[in-house]
């Protein structure tokens, strides 16, 4: 009986090792040495821990820092890869990704500049995206990055009443874009032009284009 006793005890513990080395396992998966844009086969070859589409390492999604390699939208941070060819398909692949090209993770965007998905914008808010089809620094179409419904600050940049916390979005002269409760020039001193073409920057151009009209 003691032998019995003995010998179910030791199963016992054969078994919880067995449970925590699995839990171990899948909560520290073993990484490798493969740096991001190496070739790979799984997961355990590389350094992220991630084999992109069973070919490539990268970052895991939504985790790549500005200039990390990536071949898709879904590896970087800010939602952004770019390509180095300057070219991607429908599916936000790179299209040369499976010929040896590649891409780097754009950085998260300031209030006031183009996006297409929030994951784009410091904010976390891309807003109007989708809904006015404008000359974009990325894709032709999108918004524009902004503070959070009800949360910009005085000074914070704005195009519409309801991204600042005073409800009144400031736009001196019909411009496209302004600050909430105060007007503070924001690209007032930025040229009109660079290299003899127009500087998307410059509030002139973006009253000739008409875009985000504040209301």
């Amino acid at each position: 009986m003691n032998q019995l006793s003995a010998k179910l005890a030791l199963l016992s513990l054969l078994v919880l090792f067995v449970l925590f080395t699995t839990a171990a396992c899948q909560s520290n998966p073993v990484r490798g040495s493969k740096t991001n844009g190496a070739l790979c086969a799984q997961s355990s070859e590389c350094q992220s821990g991630y084999c992109a589409d069973g070919r490539r390492c990268a970052p895991m999604d939504f985790t790549g820092l500005a200039n990390e390699y990536c071949h898709h939208d879904n590896h970087c941070r800010s939602g952004r890869c770019g390509c180095d060819n300057g070219l991607r398909g429908p599916d936000s692949f790179c299209n040369n990704w499976r010929s040896g090209g590649s891409g780097t993770c754009t950085d998260r965007r300031d209030n006031g500049n183009d996006c297409t998905k929030n994951e784009n914008c410091n904010s976390g808010h891309c807003a109007d995206k989708g809904k006015v089809g404008q000359l974009d620094f990325w894709t032709g179409s999108g918004g524009r990055c902004a503070p959070n419904d009800g949360t910009g600050a005085a000074g914070a940049y704005c195009h519409h009443n309801n991204h600042c916390a005073s409800g009144s979005c400031n736009c001196p002269g019909g411009t496209s874009f302004g600050f909430c409760a105060s007007w503070e020039g924001f690209g007032m001193n930025v040229a009109d032009t660079i290299g003899g073409r127009p500087n998307p920057q410059s509030i002139k151009f973006q009253m000739s284009r008409g875009f985000f009209r504040c209301n």
